[in-house]
């Protein structure tokens, strides 16, 4: 699995480009564990998903699973996944580029929290 970009500001879109998975199957898209939605593969196993953030998301890193599920009846199921991921960054460059007609565009949550997000500690002061 790739994205296009590792990095991008808040409110960026970033490709993610998926092979090697099994052929016409649902997939299920989480960013940090949360689902965002469902994307089917194609008959060979690809696919792309193109992922929308908010201009209002926090700074820091995102990590993208893709997982499928297949299975045939009367056997064990299995599941296949992969991972990907990009960081929010404010000195990073504003990525918009549209998707094709063929690509599912997916929007990430602002209330998805970055992993190892960046954290602001003040001191208490006695008075």
């Amino acid at each position: 699995m790739s994205i296009d970009y590792a990095d991008g500001r808040s409110g960026s879109s970033f490709l993610v480009n998926g092979s090697g998975f099994v052929p016409n199957v649902q997939a299920l898209v989480a960013v940090n564990g949360i689902r965002i939605g469902d994307i089917t593969t194609d008959a060979a196993g690809a696919f792309k998903v193109y992922l929308d953030t908010s201009t209002d998301a926090l700074l820091g890193f995102y990590e993208v699973t893709v997982t499928t599920e297949s299975g045939v009846r009367g056997v064990r199921p299995s599941s296949q996944s992969a991972k990907v991921g990009y960081w929010l960054r404010m000195a990073s460059v504003l990525r918009t580029l549209p998707p094709d007609q063929t690509t599912v565009t997916l929007v990430v949550p602002v209330d998805i929290q970055p992993q190892n997000g960046y954290r602001i500690y003040i001191p208490m002061m006695d008075a």
